[in-house]
């Protein structure tokens, strides 16, 4: 069987080398510091979505609509402002985290069911590549 690290490379594949090889190591490691990505920070529920996580995109975006409206109704457009960067910021912190536990899951699973690396490998890039062929991290 392939490592966890081989698989979680071969479910990230782009930006490995340059960027997550070292945050998966200090995942693995059992590392909880705070970790940064500009990616779900600038692009939100769009990152989550291109990262094939949809139920972290909805969690994502149903919050940002939910105090957009709020704010609207009670403050005007002022109080949207500082929820939408909080947001941004929070999803900027914990963006890798939530897709290397994304990841994680997926490599206990292949474990438990003993698969062969034909079949992790297949099972990793159809769960966890990315839907566009872009550069963010």
């Amino acid at each position: 069987m392939l490592t966890k690290q081989e698989l979680a490379r071969l479910a990230i594949l782009r930006n490995w080398e340059s960027y997550y090889r070292d945050r998966w190591g200090r995942h693995e490691a059992g590392a909880h510091g705070l970790d940064w990505n500009w990616a779900p920070a600038i692009f939100g529920t769009f990152w989550f979505l291109h990262r094939k996580l949809p139920l972290a995109a909805f969690v994502s975006f149903f919050p940002v609509g939910f105090i957009y409206a709020l704010a609207k109704l009670q403050f005007g457009y002022e109080g949207f402002y500082g929820a939408f960067v909080s947001i941004r910021v929070l999803e900027g912190i914990f963006g890798n985290r939530i897709l290397f536990w994304s990841i994680s899951s997926t490599i206990g699973k292949l474990e438990s069911r003993a698969a062969d690396d034909g079949e992790a490998s297949r099972k990793m890039a159809l769960r966890h590549q990315t839907l566009w062929d872009t550069r963010l991290p």
